[in-house]
């Protein structure tokens, strides 16, 4: 890997770390419970399966 294809990729991991704190924080209690029934099926199949979490979150 090149220094600048490791660099886009710490970018691409920080923005989807940015998302997934924005769903995590936000105070709206119906995304809360959203986020945290999402969060529950995201942790089962990356635990089943061999995923990653961008194919959990967005697949």
């Amino acid at each position: 890997m090149t220094y600048e294809e490791i660099k886009q990729q710490i970018v691409r991991k920080s923005v989807a770390r940015r998302r997934i704190g924005w769903f995590d924080f936000s105070m709206d209690s119906y995304d809360m419970r959203m986020c945290a029934a999402r969060a529950y099926r995201i942790q089962q199949r990356i635990a089943g399966q061999r995923i990653s979490l961008r194919e959990a979150l967005w697949g």
